[in-house]
């Protein structure tokens, strides 16, 4: 079923009693079944785990830097700045677009590599297209899905050690700059020092410029490999800000399943107590619709980027007449990309049957213990639970959920199958008068 608004559900028998939670009560659900340790005070202050903002703060802070991301939008020299920076990234990368274009019309007996050039195409028309819409939400949406979590940390807390995860995610940052620089470095090191084969993947979708334009092959070296690094690290700090956001939401719909096992084991449970684990799973639901606006439109570039990469990719593997070297840049693509679709599908997956989970504790409940509000309440939460699809919702076409991942794997190892099923070699694609392909 579609996923839909659940408000509703806390405003059938009183409306007060849905606003108003018993805070006072000492269960299960109000104490956070979770080894979390006193705060101490010192000079009467108080110390907690930091904001989900603080913990973003590196990615963030390039995201602002790289002007990816601007808060608080106001006409600055420092904004004008970022915007004319964000219009040099695509026009770098349409001129990209635009030249291996021009080099597939102009050099056909480099056509026997055209898959790989492909690829680099796709990608880049994608992010073209894709930038400025994510430049825009991430503006729009982002402010708001952070204070939406700064507020849930507040009230509640979060089961999740947030320190430590800022930790991590601040190594992350570090590393993932290092890498990019070490790309962009040896990337244009190699193509100067004219290592490779000037027929191959890595020179080839460079083309129409070759090694004997000098000076002029190795600009545009250079200006290729920057806009890829550009693009594709803010592509990634995108995508470690969805993944610790799907990662906090995760661990909130775990810690309800925890404290739902907890209330099933006790010989008596009151109606607060039901309320109280049916209203915290309202709360976590609504931070996941809130983080959605984010998730969605990267996990859509994603798929829209990595899909046809992959199966271009495995067919320029089999078909094309690529040295080992190519074959060993193309087949890196390929596990990269397919490593970056399976992990944010299970991601997907995993949110949905965590929402789901608290189900299986809901119906082992034993009602005998419960009073007739208790049982009221535990109706109401079933219902809740099972009425509406909970996932990653990609703008109503679907919700992410185990039939997702199912659905992409087989698609991509059925693609994967029929290609090698057509006999390789039968197929010159250089000279596809001659071409006689069998099935």
């Amino acid at each position: 079923m579609d996923q839909m608004d659940i408000s509703h559900h806390f405003d059938e028998k009183n409306p007060g009693d849905n606003i108003a939670i018993d805070n006072s009560h000492t269960g299960v659900m109000m104490n956070r079944v979770r080894k979390v340790s006193p705060m101490p005070e010192e000079n009467g202050r108080k110390y907690d785990n930091p904001t989900v903002e603080e913990a973003l703060h590196y990615p963030i802070l390039m995201l602002k830097v790289g002007g990816f991301y601007f808060e608080n939008f106001r006409w600055t020299k420092s904004v004008l700045a970022r915007i004319l920076f964000d219009v040099l990234v695509m026009a770098m990368a349409l001129a990209i677009v635009i030249r291996i274009i021009a080099g597939f019309m102009t050099n056909g007996d480099f056509s026997d590599k055209l898959m790989g050039r492909i690829v680099f195409a796709v990608a880049n028309i994608s992010n073209i297209v894709m930038y400025p819409v994510l430049i825009i939400n991430t503006t729009r949406n982002l402010p708001r899905v952070l204070a939406k979590f700064s507020a849930f940390q507040a009230e509640n807390g979060f089961a999740t050690n947030v320190r430590k995860l800022k930790r991590r995610i601040t190594g992350i940052s570090i590393f993932s700059v290092i890498l990019s620089i070490y790309f962009l470095a040896s990337s244009n090191i190699v193509s100067s020092s004219r290592f490779f084969d000037e027929s191959g993947v890595m020179v080839s979708r460079l083309l129409p410029f070759r090694y004997t334009d000098g000076y002029v092959y190795d600009f545009v070296s250079v200006i290729d490999s920057f806009t890829v690094t550009i693009l594709s690290f803010f592509m990634y700090l995108q995508l470690v800000i969805v993944f610790v956001l799907s990662y906090l939401i995760i661990q909130e719909f775990h810690d309800v399943t925890k404290t739902a096992d907890t209330i099933k084991q006790q010989t008596e449970v009151t109606e607060s107590e039901v309320q109280n684990l049916r209203w915290r799973h309202f709360q976590v639901t609504e931070l996941l619709q809130t983080a959605n606006s984010i998730i969605q439109p990267n996990v859509l570039l994603l798929y829209i980027i990595m899909l046809p990469s992959i199966c271009l990719t495995v067919y320029g593997v089999v078909y094309s007449t690529l040295g080992l070297f190519d074959v060993m840049i193309l087949a890196s693509l390929l596990i990269t990309n397919t490593i970056a679709v399976c992990l944010i599908t299970a991601t997907g997956a995993i949110i949905n049957s965590k929402a789901h989970s608290v189900l299986q504790s809901l119906l082992e409940l034993s009602v005998k213990s419960l009073s007739t509000d208790a049982k009221y309440q535990l109706q109401m939460f079933i219902t809740q639970v099972t009425s509406q699809t909970i996932g990653i919702d990609i703008y109503g076409m679907f919700i992410m959920d185990g039939s997702t991942f199912l659905m992409i794997a087989g698609t991509l190892i059925t693609y994967i199958v029929v290609v090698l099923q057509i006999q390789a070699g039968s197929c010159d694609v250089t000279n596809v008068r001659n071409c006689n392909c069998t099935t």
